[in-house]
C-alpha cells in the first residue's frame, strides 16, 4: 500500500497536465473574446463622449494576446523507521499539492498615422452600402448612419463636424429613409452593382398594392424621380454631389469620422454641463434649444447618469458621470453595431505607424 499510493498520486498529476492544454483553450478564449469585445465597445463609447465635448479621440487595437500557462505538483511520504511507539501507530502520512499559474501578454497598437488618417477622412464605398442593404440590414439604418445628401436632401450635414450652432435640416431625408424601409420589407425595391459600369442599381418591382404604389410615387417626388422608358425600372446609384438626371440617385456618403461625429450628437449631456457651457448649444431659427433627440429618434440614444447604471449595456464614466446605451434600447444597440462594424472596415486595412505597447499582465 505505501508504494501503491505514490504512484496513483503520480498518475493523477499526469493525468491532470494532459487535460490542461484543452481545458484552458475552452475556458480562456471565450473569456478573452468577450473581454476583447466588451472593451472595443467601451472604447468607441468613450471615444463618441469625447467628441460631443470636442475632446481628442483616441483608438487603441489589441494586436495580440499570449499567455503562458505553468502547472506544477508535488508529492510526498513520511515513511516510518524503527519502533511503532515513536511512529503513531504505524500510520504513513501522504502528502500532495498543486499549483497553477497563467501570465497573459497583451499588446496594444495605437490606430495613427497618415494612412489611418486618411482611411477615417474617406468617404464609405457605395458598394459596401449596397452590400450591406443586401445582406438585410434596414435601409433607414444604413441611409441615416451613412448617406449625408442624396438628390440635393440633406441628411444633417452639419452635424458631420463639432456640434453646430445652429439646427440643421434633414425632415425630408428622413422621411425618404421611412419609405425605403417600409418598402425594403415589402420587398418592393431591390439593389445591385451593375455588371458594365460597377455602380449601384436600384430596382423597383412592377407589380405594386396601392399602398405600395402610393409610397413609391411619394418616394420618387422626395427624389425627383421619373420613371425610365424601359420595361424594368431600374435608376444609377452613384456618388455624387447634387441632383442631376431623373434616372438616377446621386449620393454622398460620410467618411467614417463624419459618423463618429454625427453619432456624437446624440450624447445627451448633463444640465450641469451645459450650464458651464462645456458643451455647444444648438439653436433653432426660433431661437429656442436644439433637440439632437429630434435627428437620432428611432436611431440611437445616449443617455447620462450620475450614477453607475444597472441596466446598461455598455456604459464609460467621462467628467464625473456615467453615459450608457440601455441594454433595453434594441435600435441604438443595432445603430451601435453597424458603426462598430463600418468602423472595422475602415480602420482594419490601415496598419499603424505608431509604438507597439506590450503589457506582461502578470507574472
Amino acid at each position: 500500500c505505501v508504494r501503491i499510493f505514490p504512484l496513483i498520486i503520480v498518475l493523477f498529476v499526469l493525468y491532470g497536465c494532459g487535460m490542461l492544454g484543452p481545458a484552458s483553450l475552452k475556458d480562456g478564449r471565450n473569456r478573452y473574446n468577450q473581454v476583447v469585445a466588451y472593451t472595443g465597445n467601451e472604447q468607441m463609447l468613450f471615444n463618441l463622449v469625447k467628441l460631443r465635448y470636442r475632446d481628442n479621440p483616441t483608438f487603441l487595437q489589441v494586436s495580440s494576446i499570449s499567455t503562458n500557462l505553468q502547472w506544477g505538483a508535488n508529492a510526498s511520504a513520511q515513511v516510518p523507521i524503527g519502533s511503532s511507539v515513536y511512529s503513531a501507530g504505524n500510520l504513513v502520512p501522504f502528502g500532495a499539492g498543486f499549483n497553477y499559474l497563467e501570465s497573459p501578454t497583451v499588446t496594444y497598437t495605437p490606430l495613427t498615422g497618415e494612412a489611418f488618417v486618411r482611411q477615417m477622412l474617406t468617404p464609405i464605398p457605395l458598394q459596401t452600402l449596397i452590400l450591406l442593404f443586401q445582406a438585410g440590414w434596414p435601409v433607414d439604418t444604413v441611409f441615416r448612419l451613412v448617406v449625408q445628401e442624396v438628390n440635393d436632401l440633406e441628411n444633417a450635414s452639419p452635424a458631420s463636424g463639432p456640434t453646430p450652432e445652429r439646427e440643421p435640416v434633414f425632415l425630408k431625408f428622413l422621411e425618404v429613409a421611412t419609405i425605403f424601409r417600409d418598402l425594403q420589407k415589402r420587398r418592393v425595391i431591390e439593389w445591385g452593382v451593375s455588371d458594365k459600369t460597377g455602380e449601384g442599381v436600384m430596382f423597383i418591382h412592377p407589380y405594386l398594392s396601392t399602398t405600395e404604389h402610393d409610397n413609391v410615387v411619394k418616394l420618387k417626388s422626395l427624389l425627383k424621380l421619373k420613371k425610365p422608358h424601359t420595361d424594368i425600372e431600374k435608376y444609377e446609384v452613384g456618388y455624387g454631389v447634387c441632383f442631376t438626371k431623373s434616372n438616377r440617385l446621386n449620393m454622398v456618403t460620410r467618411s467614417m469620422t463624419d459618423i463618429l461625429f454625427y453619432i456624437a450628437q446624440a450624447v445627451e449631456v448633463p444640465p450641469a454641463h451645459m450650464e458651464k457651457k462645456l458643451v455647444t448649444t444648438t439653436h433653432g431659427p426660433d431661437g429656442k434649444v436644439f433637440n439632437w433627440g429630434t435627428l437620432h429618434k428611432n436611431q440611437i440614444r445616449l443617455r447620462w447618469s450620475e450614477t453607475r447604471p444597472d441596466d446598461a449595456y455598455i456604459s464609460v464614466e467621462y467628467r464625473d458621470y456615467w453615459f450608457y446605451i440601455e441594454d433595453s434600447d434594441l435600435d441604438s444597440k443595432s445603430t451601435f453595431l453597424l458603426l462598430q462594424i463600418l468602423g472595422d472596415l475602415q480602420a482594419g486595412t490601415t496598419p499603424s505607424a505608431g509604438p507597439v505597447l506590450t503589457l506582461p499582465v502578470a507574472r
